[in-house]
């Protein structure tokens, strides 16, 4: 199996909680998703489970087996990915929840691995691969490219209007846009992408992190998303599943 199979589990965005602040409503935004693994707990066999949400700082997944709070959890993604070294995440058990009448129950758990770990798991590499790294926003991550990339337009809010563009990855975080005209380095611009993939518009305000220059008029910069809203969050994630849909083309 290779990391764009993987990345087929999932199924959008949810945005962080209102009225917090944007850094920790940044750090709030998880995907959903739909990825069988396995648990494993110490003197205990391993039983299944589905992750349904998955986060920078930890996931949620439903199980038909007890298991207690502020447990110890290995998470582990059973099939064998390509480029990825560690199948099996240490987590800490936050909260149990379950329903009278549900067969399962609901549990959240933080990342409680070592860094090195983490940066070499199975859950980090998707999380990389749809942008949710900021230093990722300057790379472009072959899993999820779209074939011919993204029309869009960048403007200076007040309707300045800057020029046309490409989008040549999206991510959570940010976007890479190719444009004919230098971006200015901390400014902040309106930017549009699509219409595409019967999706309207999705116009957000982005920051500029770096401009550079490719050849002749080409210009290549990354922009950071600031203070998207719930709406601009779900229809995000309706552009990244189609863009993992047609890197299946």
């Amino acid at each position: 199996m290779n990391l764009r199979q993987l990345l087929e589990t999932i199924q959008g965005l949810l945005p962080g909680r209102a009225g917090l602040p944007e850094e920790e409503r940044r750090r709030l935004v998880r995907l959903r998703c739909y990825i069988p693994v396995q648990l494993l707990q110490p003197g205990r066999k391993p039983h299944d489970a589905v992750v349904v949400e998955m986060g920078v700082d930890g996931l949620r997944f439903r199980t038909r087996h007890a298991i207690d709070k502020k447990a110890e959890v290995h998470v582990e993604y059973p099939h064998k990915v390509a480029g990825v070294k560690n199948h099996r995440v240490r987590c800490r058990v936050i909260w149990t929840r379950k329903s009278s009448n549900a067969p399962h129950t609901t549990v959240g758990v933080r990342y409680e691995d070592t860094p090195a770990n983490l940066r070499s798991s199975w859950v980090k590499a998707v999380l990389r691969e749809l942008g949710f790294e900021e230093r990722m926003l300057a790379q472009k991550r072959s899993a999820i490219r779209v074939p011919g990339d993204l029309p869009a337009s960048v403007a200076i809010p007040g309707d300045e209007f800057v020029g046309g563009a490409r989008a040549l990855n999206v991510g959570v975080g940010g976007v890479l846009l190719q444009t004919d005209s230098r971006l200015k380095q901390g400014q902040t611009y309106r930017v549009s992408l699509g219409p595409a993939f019967n999706l309207n518009s999705l116009m957000l305000s982005s920051s500029c992190l770096r401009c550079e220059h490719q050849s002749g008029d080409v210009w290549v910069s990354s922009l950071r998303f600031t203070d998207p809203s719930a709406e601009q969050i779900r229809l995000l994630g309706k552009y990244l599943m189609a863009m993992i849909r047609s890197s299946q083309k």
